[in-house]
């Protein structure tokens, strides 16, 4: 009975997750083609799986997220196992935000899976766009067409785990995720993210008497991850009673460098609003964690939690 992994690899992979193949790749690549295969697709993990072409970095919490949701940040990875323990099909979490909506937690999420040994259909490892899972009664929750996929936190031998079960008609398969050592796919995570450019000239300084306590507390260094897994910076320098002066800063993404720019920005009905041109613009609240809820309109909407660094 191997259809519920069969069904799972494909559902993970081509339905749920958007992948196409036109024609198998052998992982086992000549350096020349896994550094072209790589610049294309996004970097291969150790695993097997695919990692994003950008930086995704764990974020802390805020203070209001409940530990049993905490427990779900970081990057977990492990193998998908059939019924007899003989077929294993890479696959990686990474959860690098959790946010508190409507008193229920919502992780920010990649799910990476890698090539199933068995199938020679595919053999091209894929990582899935950004996506929202809840997290209920201490159990991350993920629905794909065949049923619901659940992850569960556990601790064995001193160490974590995330304990992954699929359900479906037939025979639940199921895998074991150990958390890697990381808070980022690339790198450690800064206060100030690594591939995000600032100015040489970044001075910040402290508000006057005269600025009113609810815009004051904007004063600082702010970074977070856009929902399309972008980084990004806002620096707010000065705050003066005719405006404010921000450093509006984005990371590097799909081979486009990071970029800077300095902004005169204005508080608009209890927001830190940047306008930056071409109908686009940025607003920055507070949330009740003392975190930056941040909205970017354009062509579309993008959302980011903000932590000021220390």
């Amino acid at each position: 009975m191997r259809l519920p992994l069969v069904l799972l690899s494909m559902l993970l992979g081509q339905y749920a997750l958007g992948a196409k193949a036109d024609k198998p790749i052998i992982l086992d690549f000549p350096p020349d083609i896994q550094k072209k295969f790589e610049k294309k697709n996004g970097k291969l993990a150790s695993d097997g799986t695919l990692i994003p072409k950008w930086e995704v970095t764990i974020q802390k919490p805020g203070k209001d997220i409940p530990q049993k949701c905490r427990n779900f940040l970081g990057i977990w990875s492990g193998q998908w196992i059939d019924e007899w323990g003989a077929r294993r099909i890479p696959h990686r979490v990474t959860v690098y935000r959790i946010d508190l909506v409507g008193g229920v937690c919502s992780a920010s999420v990649f799910i990476s899976r890698g090539a199933d040994p068995e199938r020679e259909d595919d053999q091209i490892p894929f990582f899935s766009n950004r996506t929202e899972l809840k997290i209920e009664s201490g159990t991350l929750h993920q629905r794909v067409p065949a049923g619901p996929i659940e992850y569960v936190h556990e601790t064995k031998g001193g160490q974590r785990v995330l304990r992954v079960t699929f359900y479906n008609h037939e025979i639940p398969s199921w895998a074991i995720l150990k958390r890697i050592d990381e808070t980022s796919n690339r790198k450690a995570l800064a206060p100030i993210f690594a591939n995000v450019p600032l100015p040489d000239d970044v001075k910040i300084v402290s508000p006057g008497p005269t600025i009113p306590s609810q815009n004051a507390r904007y004063s600082g260094r702010w970074s977070g991850t856009w929902s399309n897994g972008l980084n990004h910076v806002l620096v707010v320098e000065r705050i003066g009673l005719r405006g404010v002066t921000v450093i509006y800063a984005w990371g590097k993404r799909r081979g486009r460098p990071g970029r800077w720019r300095r902004k005169t920005a204005s508080f608009v009905s209890g927001k830190l609003k940047v306008i930056l041109g071409k109908g686009r613009y940025t607003t920055y609240k507070f949330s009740g964690s003392g975190s930056l809820e941040a909205v970017f309109k354009g062509n579309r909407t993008l959302h980011a939690n903000l932590t000021k660094a220390q």
